[in-house]
């Protein structure tokens, strides 16, 4: 079972129940448990339905018809109600093609491929009616790919992805709602604002970088929307916070054979105990070939009480320097190497440089 983790953390008009949690006055909203899924307009009916409504829907056309009437009314009705809760936890996202038979129809997993990433059915509309009565909103998505959810990401002040949690994974959010687990993942892919930007990944080629950043239109990316994905590799956010300082390198200056210790300090700054995911990116400057702007090179995994700092230590090798050049060799380039520290592959806070080779090897850039 995947750990739920944060999209978006939740802002402290949320957080009134227990400490760091998110929910205070809960009202649950399209499903019976928070890990169970709402995949489209089908089942956000069912949700909102009580049961003569349902048995309604089983009958005639003109029974069908007087229970679907039913239904939109009940489901305006409840989703009013929702505006004198404290929060709201709204559970959108996919319904995959092994979990039974139903009048649900299957969106995720094998031969249930889909031509768009967004939410399906009337999801997109029911979250904004929802957020729309002004509770604030806890969005849960339950999904085996990922989602685009760009309004959601821009209105919705917290949001767990749960992916598919299994058949415990009620409990697993009603932790991380509730406080009791304080939530440590982080994405192990990229997440798109639309499937248009497929494929979305962290390691591309500088060529990528210039129409992500800036393109002809000098306005970043798209004409109708930013170039940038919607949550980047790495990303994942917690109750409490972390800074990073004193970044060291040792040696700074190694043979292409050689290994280096990479060193770096980290702070709980909240409240609360919390796991941190420390991640370490590598680039080199000036190369025989095109090169990723940054690749993993390792990442560790640090637990921090409140204001406890510690001292987190990664090793470099020559496997980890190594390119692939044009004669299509793996080899060790001897030139300047950019060690980054981040808390995710678009969020790097420290950087240093790491001389591979003599220096007649580098081509040092003004300032450098």
């Amino acid at each position: 079972m995947q750990t739920p983790g944060w999209m978006r953390r939740p802002t402290a008009d949320v957080s009134s129940g227990a400490e760091g949690g998110a929910a205070g006055n809960v009202a649950a909203q399209g499903a019976d448990t928070p890990g169970g899924p709402v995949p489209d307009a089908t089942a956000q009916e069912g949700a909102a339905q009580d049961g003569a409504a349902q048995d309604g829907a089983a009958q005639d056309g003109a029974a069908q018809g007087s229970a679907a009437g039913a239904a939109g009314g009940s489901r305006r009705t409840k989703i009013a109600l929702l505006a004198g809760a404290g929060v709201a936890v709204l559970v959108v996202g996919e319904h995959p093609g092994n979990a039974g038979s139903g009048n649900v129809p299957p969106t995720d997993g094998e031969a249930h491929d889909v031509a768009s990433l967004d939410l399906t059915g009337a999801q997109k509309d029911l979250v904004k009616a929802v957020e729309a009565t002004g509770t604030p909103v806890v969005l849960i998505l339950i999904n085996g790919r990922p989602l685009s959810i760009p309004w959601a990401a821009e209105h919705v002040p917290a949001i767990i992805e749960a992916w598919e949690p299994g058949e415990r994974g009620g409990e697993a959010v009603a932790d991380v709602l509730f406080g009791n687990y304080n939530p440590s993942g982080r994405l192990a892919i990229t997440i798109p604002r639309s499937s248009g930007q497929l494929p979305d990944y962290y390691n591309y080629k500088p060529s990528k970088e210039y129409w992500i950043r800036q393109a002809w239109s000098h306005d970043g990316g798209y004409a109708d929307m930013p170039g940038t994905p919607l949550y980047p590799f790495g990303y994942g956010l917690s109750y409490t916070n972390f800074t990073y300082s004193n970044l060291r390198i040792s040696p700074l200056q190694l043979s292409p054979e050689g290994n280096a210790e990479v060193r770096v300090d980290v702070t709980n700054t909240g409240k609360r105990a919390g796991v941190e995911t420390v991640q370490l990116y590598l680039h080199e400057r000036y190369t025989p070939v095109a090169i990723p702007v940054k690749n993993l090179r390792g990442f560790q995994r640090v637990a921090l009480n409140p204001g406890e700092t510690k001292t987190v230590t990664m090793k470099l090798t020559p496997e980890d320097l190594k390119l692939l050049d044009e004669d299509m060799h793996w080899k060790v380039v001897p030139g300047i190497f950019d060690v980054m520290i981040g808390k995710s592959s678009a969020d790097i806070v420290l950087t240093r440089a790491l001389q591979v080779g003599s220096q007649e090897h580098a081509r040092v850039a003004p300032g450098n």
